[in-house]
């Protein structure tokens, strides 16, 4: 998702202020959130600290959280809350598989060339989830199982075996 708005790939966000002098269509990120200007220069931020929420909520005009945003929130708000309240189904296409883990009901895993859907994972978590459930063993062997199917399905079983690919395509 952050990746979706311009936000760096592996950045966890970015400050609000620090956004408002951005371009049209630019982001910024830094340990508390993310930020982005859209193309009719509307601001959308995706904190992922709490701390980053007052500013948030009070200068973009659209806040989307793992995290429930506080209840003063004055932006639009797309969290947790809103989709136990609305019944929404919410698709989030994303390459980490953590944060699908984490997010997520299911984890819906393609199959490359042709793209396609190889397996759909249950995740037995609950709604309610803390950051401390990434450090868990049940987390940790969801993920592993994984990243094992994707490694599967794309023929390469190891990263290294990956970059060899890449490698001798490259130098071809």
């Amino acid at each position: 998702m952050l990746r979706a708005l311009g936000c760096p790939a592996g950045a966890p966000g970015a400050f609000l202020n620090r956004a408002l002098d951005l371009e049209v269509g630019a982001a910024g990120a830094d340990e508390v959130g993310c930020v982005a200007r859209l193309a009719d220069g509307t601001i959308v931020a995706l904190p992922s600290a709490a701390e980053a929420f007052a500013e948030d909520c009070r200068r973009a005009a659209l806040v989307v959280s793992q995290r429930t945003a506080p209840p003063s929130c004055a932006a639009t708000t797309i969290d947790r809350t809103v989709w136990q309240r609305t019944g929404s189904t919410i698709l989030l296409v994303t390459h980490d598989v953590e944060e699908a883990i984490y997010l997520g009901e299911r984890v819906v895993v393609m199959a490359p060339r042709p793209g396609r859907i190889d397996s759909i994972v249950d995740v037995p978590f609950g709604a309610k989830r803390h950051q401390d459930l990434k450090l868990s063993l049940e987390f940790s062997d969801l993920k592993r199982r994984i990243l094992n199917r994707i490694r599967e399905t794309s023929g390469v079983k190891t990263d290294l075996e990956q970059l060899e690919k890449l490698t001798r395509t490259a130098q071809d």
